[in-house]
Parts: C-alpha cells; sequence; structure tokens
C-alpha cells in the first residue's frame, strides 16, 4: 500500500471523506487525499471511535476529480449519486494496535465492497442518464456533489438540471440553491461541510 512518509506527504481533505454509518468510513485517494493520509486517519479512527472498517476508492488525479465527493454522495442509507464509472477499492481493518490490514479489490467489485463494509446485501446507485456532455459538465459544476440534511433530502446546486431532475425521479427531496460562483472554485454543497455525524441515518 505505502512505505509511511518516505512515499510522500500524509495529506487528508474533508471532500474525501464520507461517513456511511457508525462502524463504517468512505475514503477517497485522491489528487487531495495520499495513501498515507488515508492510513493515519483509519488508525485514529480504528484507535478512538467506533468505526471498525474503512474503504478507500482510488480516484482519478485529475483536478476534474479533486475529491471523492466530486463523483460520490449519500443521498440515503443505502442509495448513492454517483457519476458513471467504477474504481478500485481498498477495505482497511484494524488488526492489532497500530496494524491495519489492507485488502485490494478490482473495479467491478466497488459497490459489493463498499456494501459488504456498510453490512447491507446491496446498495442503491443512482447514475443519471444522459449524453456524456451533459453529464461531464454537470460533474464538473458539482451536479454529484450534494449534501444530504435527512434521508431522502438533499441540497443541490440549481443548475444541474440533469442530477437534480434524476434524484426527483428516483424519490429524492431536492432543495435548489444558486451557488454558481462557487462551483468556480470545485465547491459544491457537501464538500463545504464535510458531515461527520450519521445518526440522523
Amino acid at each position: 500500500w505505502n512505505n509511511g512518509t518516505a512515499d510522500g506527504p500524509a495529506a487528508i481533505e474533508g471532500g474525501d471523506i464520507a461517513v456511511l454509518n457508525d462502524e463504517t468510513v468512505l475514503i477517497g485517494v485522491s489528487e487531495r487525499t495520499t495513501p498515507q493520509g488515508v492510513e493515519r486517519l483509519a488508525a485514529q479512527l480504528f484507535a478512538a471511535s467506533s468505526a471498525k472498517r474503512a474503504v478507500a476508492l482510488n480516484v482519478p488525479k485529475t483536478r476534474a476529480f479533486m475529491h471523492l465527493d466530486t463523483i460520490l454522495t449519500m443521498v440515503d442509507p443505502e442509495s448513492f449519486l454517483v457519476y458513471p464509472g467504477l474504481l478500485e477499492s481498498m477495505m482497511l481493518t484494524p488488526v492489532s494496535a497500530g496494524r491495519i490490514d489492507v485488502s485490494t479489490h478490482a473495479p467491478e467489485d466497488m459497490w459489493d465492497v463498499i456494501a459488504q463494509a456498510m453490512g447491507v446485501g446491496s446498495v442503491r446507485v443512482l447514475t443519471p442518464d444522459g449524453s456524456s456532455t451533459q453529464t461531464e459538465r454537470e460533474q464538473w459544476h458539482d451536479g454529484f456533489n450534494v449534501l444530504a440534511t435527512s434521508p431522502g433530502r438533499v441540497i443541490a446546486y440549481q443548475h444541474n438540471t440533469l442530477c437534480n431532475d434524476y434524484l426527483r425521479s428516483n424519490g429524492i427531496e431536492v432543495l435548489e440553491i444558486s451557488g454558481s460562483q462557487l462551483g468556480r472554485g470545485r465547491g459544491g454543497p457537501r464538500c463545504m461541510s464535510c458531515p461527520t455525524d450519521r445518526d440522523a441515518f
């Protein structure tokens, strides 16, 4: 997985962290979050919280996919709004004090790994239809970056009509805000809040 600080700095940013339930956290290994950062955060969570596992997703290292939540956000306890595509996943679990086991899984196993980590049979993957141009445009403008304020209710940018209409067609309430200038700086509703408590779910 890595050789500690010899492989580079241990950096992590909130937009790459998603609390899935009391025992599971999802973390993106992205342009901003390093493998070392993921391991150190997981070790700290295992030692000081109820977390029992972490799933790390290998996010493409490009500006368009700056954080995990630019391509994937949770909208209810078992549903995710997702930009098309699958990512290599890693399951991190504690072995003993200070030691973590890491298993690597192929991209096609991503949703099975996440469901297993969450302790559910499967998860609902919500990916809007549309031309690649429209889907890419909305991904760049944080259409897949929504903030769940309660199960099935999200805050989203109003200009992302493809994602918002698709969520509504799948029973998700969408509260729209303007925020077009925030998106220019690669800021979405969820990454500017980074919720850490899923008790409401």
